[in-house]
């Protein structure tokens, strides 16, 4: 295998496991238009607790890769049951909603929640995919991971490598579930009308099943979060300077409040400390003083500095941008994650004043797909234009809205 398809696999698998994912190559085969590797897979988790230190764990495991450009896998993840103590626990948890996302079990096939954990954002497509034929296979091979997303479908046991010996047995069963999974694809594509990405409706779906304190954080995240169509259109429409809506004001600016914060923190502490020090201190307290009359305040001003530039400039193309309309021309994933989700560069191509003009702006997660929905149908959008420099923009169509 070629050195960069190698390259390829960890930048993608890096993007589903939510962390940098190395892989080594035992197999590959080709039939048509889909791709099989055969790899070991090594990353590292960390397991984090409310009462206690960070820890981290090596997780090293045989995998079964399926890359297929026809897939248009919703993204999902399945698990098994944890048995025993781990599994009341765990059941315990989800009933709680103090688990993540819930588990998506089916009445049809009360045994399947006995092994597995199904989990997904959008929650139609991957009950229309688990046909009832899936999951009974899967019933009768406990103790399988599957993961899938796009035109991507990962099939391993958690942190096992399997011996030389076990080669066979590994991949057919793998590959007996990769085809049923197929299938399962092509029951959803009998079903045009059933959205496969992940909507912001998806979200709020799964808050409302998760339930419990998990449920009710994540509400309250996404009420921070709301922007309505109505509510775009009407910013939009006013004169400037516009008023920016709650919601796409915390969309817009992100969490760059707390660095301003503490970048002011930083910088009246480095002043008082400093100056405290030299008037009463030693010599020894008189030269500490020094320091830090120079250091924090100087990490505080930059980050003061940095913060306050970006909110200004992001208030600006919102409030007094030139509104325009363009196209998207091409995304490109980057190689930087940001809060475990890969950056794309979003390219934009619009006139400004009579002139043709291009911009890149930064995408992540729900906002990558919307943005290939629109260059793939070529559909016109507003831009807003930073009138100080065209290379600034804000392409409102980006922003999470609530339909």
């Amino acid at each position: 295998m070629a050195a960069e398809t190698t390259e390829t696999l960890e930048i993608d698998l890096s993007e589903m496991f939510a962390g940098p994912v190395s892989v080594t190559v035992h197999q590959q085969s080709q039939f048509g238009d889909a791709h099989l590797h055969v790899v070991t897979m090594g990353y590292t988790r960390e397991n984090r607790s409310s009462d206690g230190p960070t820890t981290t764990s090596h997780v090293r495991q045989s995998a079964v890769v399926l890359v297929e450009s026809d897939l248009d896998l919703p993204q999902f993840d399945l698990a098994p049951k944890p048995k025993g103590m781990a599994g009341k626990m765990l059941s315990l948890l989800s009933s709680a909603g103090l688990r993540g996302l819930g588990t998506l079990d089916f009445a049809d096939s009360p045994q399947f929640a006995d092994h597995y954990h199904l989990t997904a954002w959008a929650e139609s497509p991957v009950r229309l995919m688990f046909t009832r034929k899936l999951r009974d296979f899967l019933i009768q091979h406990p103790g399988w991971n599957v993961k899938g997303q796009g035109r991507y479908l990962v099939v391993f046991r958690h942190n096992e490598v399997m011996k030389q010996t076990d080669q066979k047995d590994f991949v057919q069963t793998a590959l007996a579930i990769a085809e049923k999974i197929q299938q399962g694809e092509e029951t959803l594509d009998a079903h045009p009308d059933v959205h496969r990405e992940t909507r912001i409706e998806d979200v709020q779906a799964t808050a409302d099943r998760m339930g419990g304190l998990a449920g009710t954080l994540l509400k309250n995240q996404l009420r921070k979060l709301a922007v309505t169509r109505d509510q775009l259109d009407t910013f939009l429409a006013e004169s400037r300077p516009r008023t920016l809506p709650p919601g796409m004001k915390a969309q817009v600016l992100g969490n760059t409040l707390p660095v301003v914060l503490f970048g002011i923190v930083f910088l009246m502490a480095g002043i008082a400390i400093g100056i405290t020090a030299l008037a009463i201190g030693d010599a020894e307290n008189r030269r500490i003083g020094t320091v830090m009359l120079v250091v924090l305040p100087l990490v505080g001003g930059i980050m003061l500095y940095v913060a306050q530039r970006f909110r200004w400039r992001k208030v600006r193309v919102c409030r007094h941008g030139d509104l325009v309309h363009g196209v998207v021309k091409d995304v490109k994933r980057t190689s930087t994650t940001v809060n475990n989700q890969r950056r794309h560069h979003v390219l934009f191509e619009f006139d400004h004043l009579g002139r043709p003009h291009t911009a890149t702006v930064n995408a992540y997660g729900i906002s990558v797909k919307r943005a290939e929905g629109f260059r793939d149908r070529g559909e016109s959008l507003r831009i807003l234009v930073d009138p100080n420099n065209t290379s600034h923009i804000l392409c409102p169509e980006l922003l999470i809205l609530w339909e």
